[in-house]
């Protein structure tokens, strides 16, 4: 039912026809001008649901009202495993109510947040519930307000988490030192299997530390750099690790050639592949 503007009204007849279908367990309503008042008929369905397993809200309009409620409907669910809240307007504040859930839920696997307003302490709320968690395989907080203090926060979980497989945080504002801060944490880390930190602000200082990382990683198989302002002769470098390492199969590196970062990079990438 994806793009067709139902609007609040049009989500309470879902609901209420829902509160009497028992079979339907896949809902898509992206793009659909919900608002905070369709979220209060989703949180009622919520709470009684037994059968709903994936529920999309991407691209609507659900805000701090409507994200409070979907949360306190969600600490009784224990059938919906996925969520996409994708491009609505949910904040820090908003983000720590839904995370919250997360302890709750024993089902919910993946987590959609792209396109959001959550900045670095949003983040840091999220980081602190994922630490430990033993469920979420796959987070994405694409174009949100993250920056090099986010990443740290990030670090931090991936050096404790156990069980995330994928982790997109392409358009942020995540520069060099946010991304050492992770290349460094991937060390420890050897469950993470892909990473995207496409069109953020790294260059070649933040992307240097992976060439070591990767040397060891036997884990990660795609990592995506593109839209980053890396030299020519940098990602020459990377394109070499990955080559030897067999475990990387998959690579986007976008060289936009931002001065002339010395062939020093590319000889260090050579000598260091015993």
């Amino acid at each position: 039912m994806s793009g067709n503007h139902i609007g609040d009204l049009g989500v309470e007849w879902i609901t209420n026809a829902l509160q009497v279908n028992t079979t339907l367990t896949t809902l898509h309503l992206q793009l659909n001008d919900i608002g905070d008042t369709g979220a209060k008929y989703l949180s009622h369905l919520l709470t009684n649901n037994k059968t709903l397993g994936c529920l999309s809200l991407a691209q609507n309009l659900i805000g701090n009202n409507g994200a409070e409620l979907l949360a306190a409907a969600l600490e009784t669910n224990k059938t919906l495993a996925k969520r996409d809240l994708q491009q609505n307007q949910i904040s820090d504040q908003d983000a720590k109510s839904l995370l919250d859930t997360l302890q709750n839920n024993q089902r919910i696997t993946s987590v959609n947040l792209n396109r959001n307003e959550i900045n670095d302490q949003g983040l840091k709320y999220l980081v602190n519930v994922l630490k430990n968690d033993e469920k979420i395989l796959l987070l994405h907080l694409d174009d949100n307000h993250i920056t090099d203090q986010g990443a740290e926060y990030i670090a931090d979980m991936l050096r404790m988490n156990k069980t995330l497989k994928t982790l997109s945080l392409r358009s942020n504002q995540i520069g060099n030192q946010g991304a050492q801060s992770i290349a460094n944490a991937l060390a420890q880390n050897r469950i993470l299997m892909e990473l995207n930190i496409s069109k953020n602000n790294i260059g070649n200082d933040g992307v240097a530390p992976f060439i070591k990382v990767l040397q060891n990683h036997r884990s990660l198989a795609k990592i995506d750099f593109y839209g980053n302002p890396i030299d020519k002769y940098m990602a020459k470098a990377i394109r070499i690790v990955m080559l030897r390492t067999s475990s990387i199969s998959y690579v986007i590196l976008n060289s936009k050639c931002v001065g002339t970062r010395k062939v020093q990079h590319l000889a260090d990438a050579l000598v260091s592949i015993k």
